[in-house]
């Protein structure tokens, strides 16, 4: 059976329906103080910790998963973190040693899927990627819009959304690949796949114009792999 550590008050995200919360193959634990999390981690060897940046605790949340990556008992675990939306967050978060980064709001469909893939057990139902999608041009008034990636490579993605784009809007896409590895990349529409008069359900192709080598060869590794 596989375990989950996950922060007290982070219990709420995972009160969804088909929940991991309810699965039979998972242990789901909690606690409170990065001090809880130390303990229990040592004593139950989880398979996965979901926490915030900023636990309290008489231990920083830095050195409680440095001592986690120190210990050869310990170190064999996939690590969530979520934290506030700013540069000096983030990057506490990935010098934490994070598998993955979620930042608030939190999209709830994604941490649940991501929960599932490092521990490894397999959805009830089949899930698409999901792309978090940000405006940057200003047309949008700067509200986060989500999208289905259905399709994907090195140059580019087909996206499936319910929100209304035209062919040359630049937006600014967010997403995670198998394995953790947050991926952010700038891009234009350049397909619209939208039937006429259609309110839900558009596609549209987009091409990548900024992407750095790092993600555009983790794409690459991906697609392969795929």
């Amino acid at each position: 059976m596989k375990k989950a550590l996950i922060a007290l008050d982070l219990m709420n995200l995972y009160r969804t329906k088909e929940s991991l919360l309810d699965r039979t193959d998972i242990n789901v634990l909690s606690a409170a103080s990065n001090d809880a999390f130390l303990r229990i981690h040592g004593k139950e060897k989880v398979d996965l910790i979901v926490t915030r940046l900023d636990m309290p605790g008489t231990i920083k949340t830095e050195q409680l998963f440095k001592q986690i990556r120190e210990k050869q008992e310990l170190r064999n675990v996939s690590i969530i973190i979520i934290c506030e939306d700013t540069a000096a967050q983030r990057e506490r978060s990935n010098n934490c040693g994070a598998n993955a980064v979620f930042t608030i709001p939190v999209d709830i469909d994604l941490l649940h899927a991501k929960s599932l893939q490092f521990l490894n057990v397999a959805p009830r139902q089949p899930y698409r990627e999901m792309f978090q999608i940000f405006d940057i041009e200003g047309k949008f008034g700067g509200r986060a819009l989500f999208g289905h990636g259905e399709n994907i490579s090195a140059s580019g993605m087909l996206m499936k959304t319910e929100d209304i784009f035209a062919k040359g809007d630049r937006i600014h896409c967010t997403f995670f690949l198998p394995g953790g590895m947050r991926v952010r990349v700038r891009g234009e529409v350049v397909r619209d796949i939208r039937p006429p008069l259609a309110t839900h359900s558009c596609r549209y192709g987009i091409h990548f114009t900024d992407i750095d080598p790092q993600s555009r060869s983790a794409i690459e590794t991906y697609v392969q792999r795929k």
